[in-house]
């Protein structure tokens, strides 16, 4: 609930961020410059290009982590896990996506995860992608060693899929998942 209620609060700054963000200046072109190589060539196969302003990317091993990449804000107020999915959601897995998100959140979470949000339409619009699930949690110990809240963002980009968790100590961080929030956007 709680969820809701602040995602319908920050709709208005969404929608004003996004008319800042529109425009895409040469200092944000060298500074996505900064983004390895393979994370770029990864996420543009499922249709995102990660940004390098205020990010610190590193690949991680995704058979200890469940995830592919690690980001780190300048400041070290939050990481976020990336994790490449599926690059073709089929079948069963379209009309499960909601479920396969809420999933994927219980296997990082300490007790229980909030119930899934299929985030507005205007919120996907802004991110440049077909559609946001997202699950707020507890991070489990393993998960949660710098960090005590997380939420978990299933962005579907011409289906494919691509799981975001964002690890904070706000608990209101990248509830919104605005790019300058995620460390991407849809391409």
């Amino acid at each position: 609930m709680e969820v809701r209620v602040l995602a319908i609060a920050l709709l208005g700054l969404a929608t004003a961020a996004a008319g800042c963000s529109a425009t895409r200046d040469a200092s944000s072109a060298a500074a996505d410059a900064t983004v390895p190589p393979d994370l770029v060539q990864v996420a543009g196969k499922f249709g995102l290009r990660m940004l390098g302003d205020g990010f610190t990317w590193k690949p991680i091993d995704p058979k200890a982590t469940r995830f592919e990449w690690s980001g780190r804000t300048a400041s070290g107020d939050r990481e976020l896990l990336y994790s490449f999915w599926r690059p073709k959601l089929e079948g069963n897995e379209t009309k499960l996506v909601v479920q396969l998100v809420a999933s994927a959140a219980a296997n990082l979470a300490e007790g229980e995860p909030c119930p899934p949000l299929e985030q507005p339409k205007d919120f996907a619009q802004i991110l440049g992608v077909d559609r946001i699930i997202s699950v707020c949690f507890v991070p489990n110990a393993f998960y949660g060693k710098d960090f005590h809240h997380g939420i978990l963002h299933g962005l579907v980009k011409n289906d494919a899929l691509t799981l975001v968790a964002v690890l904070s100590n706000d608990r209101a961080a990248a509830v919104v998942p605005l790019p300058k929030s995620i460390g991407a956007r849809g391409n």
